[in-house]
C-alpha cells in the first residue's frame, strides 16, 4: 500500500515537471527574403529550443494571408517592413504592436530595369512589374514622387516577387520592382536585357523589418516575446562572429547554396543586432529612430492612399521587452 502511494506521488511528479518544461509555441511568417534568415538561424542551431520555444515559421509573401492569420489568432508574429505595416487592411484597432527589428535594408531592396531605362522618368508609360506593397514598391514610388513623375503614367504588373526572373524575360517589362535573393539573381541570369539597378534601398533609411505580434498576447505572454527576440538576436550574434556557420544553417531553407545566401547578404541588408534594435525602437521617454521613419512613410502611405488610418507611432512601436534584454543574455 505504501510503494502504490509513492508512486503515484512521483507520477504527480513527473507530470508537474513536464508541465512546467514544456516549450512555448509561437507561429511565425514572413516574405521569402534572406534578410529574415536569423529565424531560420535561431531554429537550425536549437537557439529557439534552449530558450524554451518551439517555433513554427513558414515562408508567406502575401501581406493580407498574413494580417488574416494574425487577426484570427492563428499567427503570433510576423515580419515585415515598417511602411507594409502601415498599409490596409491594418487599421488603430487591429490589435498589433511593432516589438522589435531584425534587419535593415542597404541594398537588399531595388528596382532592377532594362538598359534603356536610364532615370525613373523614362518610365512613364512603361510597365512595370511590382509586388503591391513590397519594399521595392515603396521606394519606386518614392522616386517617382521625387521626380514629379505621376504613379498613373505607369503600367503596374502585380506579380509574386518569386516569379521575378520568369517575369523580367518579358521584353514588355521596362523594370520590376524586388528584393534579394531575387534581385542578384536577376542581375546575372538577365544579360540580354543589360540590366541595371535603377533604384535602390542603399539610399535610403526608409526600409527596416520589423518584428510584428499581437498586442493582446504580447501583454499576457512578455517572458515568450522576450525569449523570442532573445533567440534572435543570439543568432544575429553567431552571423557577426561566424557569418559562414551563419549562412550555412540559413542555405537549405531558402533552396541556396552558403554562397549564394552570402551573395544575397553582403553589400544589400544590415541584420540588426541587440544595440541597434533598442537604438531603433527607443523608449517612450526617449524615442529611437524608427519614430520618425515611422511617421514619414504614414505619410506616403495616406497620400497614394496605402493606407486607411493615420497611425501613430506611440501608438504602434513598443520597446519595452526590448529594453528588458542585456547583451549577457545572448547565449
Amino acid at each position: 500500500m505504501k510503494k502504490t502511494h509513492i508512486g503515484a506521488a512521483l507520477i504527480g511528479l513527473l507530470s508537474t515537471f513536464s508541465v512546467a518544461q514544456a516549450a512555448d509555441k509561437l507561429s511565425v511568417m514572413f516574405p521569402t527574403f534572406t534578410g529574415n534568415a536569423p529565424v531560420i538561424v535561431a531554429d537550425a542551431k536549437g537557439i529557439f529550443a534552449k530558450n524554451d520555444l518551439e517555433v513554427d515559421s513558414r515562408f508567406e509573401d502575401d501581406p493580407s494571408n498574413v494580417f488574416a492569420a494574425m487577426q484570427r489568432g492563428d499567427l503570433d508574429v510576423d515580419i515585415r517592413t515598417i511602411g507594409e505595416y502601415q498599409m490596409r487592411p491594418r487599421t488603430a484597432d487591429s490589435g498589433t504592436i511593432v516589438i522589435g527589428t531584425i534587419d535593415r535594408s542597404v541594398g537588399g531592396d531595388g528596382v532592377v530595369a532594362a538598359g534603356d531605362i536610364k532615370s525613373v522618368k523614362d518610365l512613364a508609360g512603361k510597365s512595370v512589374a511590382v509586388t503591391i506593397n513590397a519594399p521595392a514598391w515603396t521606394l519606386l514610388q518614392l522616386e517617382l514622387t521625387k521626380a514629379g513623375v505621376s504613379l498613373d503614367s505607369i503600367q503596374t504588373r502585380n506579380i509574386e516577387i518569386g516569379d521575378t526572373a520568369a517575369v523580367f524575360s518579358d521584353p514588355s517589362i521596362s523594370a520590376i520592382a524586388t528584393s534579394q535573393p531575387f534581385l542578384s539573381q536577376l542581375l546575372a541570369i538577365a544579360a540580354s536585357r543589360a540590366p541595371h539597378v535603377l533604384v535602390s534601398s542603399a539610399q535610403s533609411s526608409y526600409i527596416v523589418d520589423v518584428i510584428i505580434a499581437r498586442k493582446a498576447d504580447v501583454a499576457a505572454n512578455p517572458d515568450k516575446y522576450r525569449r523570442f527576440l532573445k533567440s534572435l538576436y543570439t543568432a544575429v550574434e553567431i552571423y557577426k562572429k561566424s557569418p559562414e556557420v551563419f549562412y550555412d544553417a540559413a542555405a537549405k531553407t531558402f533552396n541556396l547554396t552558403p554562397d549564394q545566401v552570402k551573395d544575397s547578404v553582403v553589400g544589400s541588408l544590415e541584420y540588426t543586432d541587440l544595440a541597434q534594435a533598442k537604438h531603433l525602437l527607443g523608449t517612450p521617454a526617449k524615442p529611437g529612430e524608427l519614430y520618425p521613419v515611422f511617421e514619414d512613410l504614414m505619410k506616403l502611405n495616406l497620400t497614394i492612399k496605402s493606407a486607411s488610418d493615420a497611425l501613430k507611432p506611440t501608438d504602434h512601436i513598443d520597446g519595452s521587452i526590448l529594453s528588458s534584454i542585456n547583451e549577457s543574455d545572448l547565449k
